[in-house]
């Protein structure tokens, strides 16, 4: 986790200011890298009381602020850690060239990478490295002539090498060398291509909607079991009272308890907010859980969630919904007392028939969608109900 708080000018040096954080890592060494140069950086390590307020006393001092002897700076922050590679963070001086590559494509097939990318309209390419750590410390290697192809017309940069056993697509980092001396650096490629795209935009509004709300809200998350280790616990300030929530017992569960019956365990017009994250594909009935989540949210109450309009099947067997945008107005609606504030898909994907036929020979420009998400305010009661016990839909168990 980090954030760069401001990067300025003073004098003939480039002063960035912010903060770098994840639990049990520590920083042996900084430094900022560039298409010409390598510089040793001091400052990290300030007191960050703002940030260990969200992540807890191990943030207490994960603040930067550090001095770059130069006016304009493109390239990257390389945090090399004590016991666990490096950790970078793209960096630039000018607006107008901050994020402005857009990613196309980006994938592993057969031991084999591939990304498109496009490019800075006046940009031209000098050579390309990839890399699963950092420039400078022995985990980068070029792409060959033969693998990396650049269109000056379009501006946008291909790339197809072979990967190194045991390479791994969230850590892949790519360096552009630009003939004008600048480096473009793509680090956490595909989550921070997904930071722009509609549904997850709609996640990040609502957590924003929390944090700009003066008075100490109540927020439920439902499905809260930290099954990968992460949690979204650290979203919210100590001046909001979370509850997590999940089937089974576990990191980050408060409350034990079935999403369909959560009248049972909260009262009445009690909760100000309430979100899940890949949850919705997993609730037997979802018509069920509208209803449920109504009786206890307050009015004005929103709640947020993302799940899929595409996926594979997994979980198994309480595996049961898929959702388009549509599907939301469905499920909250005037007569479950609700109003729609926004919802979206986003994330493109492909499907490919295992045995094609006219029907299922699907056009090249055919899509479906990774993410659907949705917020929704409680704007009324509802007398409806659904008085189906979901003991008569589960079959086996939910899988830990």
């Amino acid at each position: 986790m980090h954030c760069i708080d401001s990067i300025q000018t003073v004098g003939s040096d480039t002063v960035i200011i912010g903060w770098w954080f994840e639990p049990g890592k520590q920083i042996a060494e900084c430094q900022f890298v560039d298409g010409k140069d390598r510089i040793s950086l001091q400052g990290y390590g300030l007191a960050s009381p703002d940030v260990a307020t969200i992540h807890g006393d191990g943030a207490n001092h994960c603040r930067f602020e550090f001095r770059v002897p130069k006016v304009e700076i493109y390239g990257h922050l390389a945090l090399k850690l004590k016991t666990d590679g490096t950790r970078l963070i793209p960096i630039s001086s000018r607006e107008d060239i901050r994020d402005q590559v857009e990613v196309l494509v980006h994938y592993f097939s057969h031991g084999q990478y591939f990304g498109r990318f496009k490019l800075p309209e006046d940009a031209l390419v000098k050579r390309v490295d990839i890399s699963m750590g950092g420039l400078n410390d022995g985990e980068a290697y070029p792409v060959a002539a033969k693998d990396c192809s650049f269109d000056q017309k379009t501006t946008i940069l291909s790339l197809n090498p072979k990967i190194r056993r045991g390479w791994e697509i969230d850590r892949i980092n790519v360096f552009i060398h630009l003939k004008n001396g600048t480096l473009l650096t793509l680090v956490d490629i595909s989550n921070h291509a997904r930071e722009g795209m509609a549904p997850y935009q709609i996640v990040q509004r609502f957590f924003d909607w929390i944090d700009e709300s003066q008075e100490p809200l109540s927020i439920l998350e439902l499905g809260s079991r930290a099954r990968s280790g992460n949690t979204n616990r650290g979203q919210f300030s100590d001046r909001h009272h979370y509850t997590g929530v999940d089937l089974l017992e576990g990191e980050n569960v408060n409350i034990v308890a079935d999403v369909h019956s959560l009248s049972d365990y909260f009262k009445p017009d009690s909760i100000d907010g309430i979100f899940g994250i890949s949850v919705f594909e997993h609730l037997a009935m979802p018509w069920k859980a509208a209803i449920e989540l109504n009786r206890i949210m307050r009015m004005g109450a929103r709640a947020m969630f993302l799940t899929h309009q595409t996926w594979p099947l997994h979980d198994k067997p309480f595996d049961f919904w898929r959702y388009s945008s549509e599907s939301w107005h469905a499920l909250f609606n005037q007569s479950t007392g609700f109003k729609l504030v926004e919802a979206a898909m986003g994330d493109e994907a492909h499907l490919t028939s295992t045995l094609q036929g006219s029907a299922t020979l699907f056009p090249d420009d055919s899509v479906c969608y990774l993410a659907s998400g949705v917020i929704v305010e409680k704007i009324g009661n509802t007398s409806l109900s659904w008085d189906v016990p979901v003991d008569e839909i589960y079959r086996g168990s939910y899988p830990h």
